[in-house]
């Protein structure tokens, strides 16, 4: 009676996780954004990376950027994705010999992603 009982209620798991499984596919899957470059200007910083996952649906892609001081003190929005593959993102008016901060970051319904940890870049100081 034991043994039924047990297997009646490991068929009872195995059924729910499989049918829970499949009613979730139509819902954004995981996903991972990774930097492959990142090139500086005197004046811009350029930004190729990569959106790894199936199931995508990113509302907002950008960069927080800063100096120093506040975290997420600027802000660039490069529009939504989705589907996975190459994106490139560009920041102008940036200041020459100047080392920036940022997370590539990216919202959806289940909330916030950024890269971690924190990139560094430094412009060029120009011609």
């Amino acid at each position: 009676m034991v043994y039924r009982l047990t297997a009646f209620i490991l068929l009872a798991i195995l059924f729910c996780f499989f049918s829970c499984e499949k009613e979730n596919q139509t819902e954004d899957s995981t996903f991972l954004i990774i930097q492959d470059t990142a090139m500086s200007t005197d004046t811009s910083i350029v930004i190729d990376g990569v959106i790894i996952g199936q199931r995508i649906n990113i509302d907002t892609l950008g960069i927080y950027y800063q100096q120093s001081g506040t975290p997420y003190s600027n802000r660039v929005t490069f529009g939504s994705r989705t589907s996975p593959g190459k994106f490139q993102m560009e920041v102008r008016g940036l200041n020459p010999f100047t080392n920036y901060y940022y997370h590539i970051y990216a919202v959806n319904k289940n909330g916030v992603y950024h890269t971690s940890p924190m990139y560094t870049i430094m412009t060029s100081g120009g011609k």
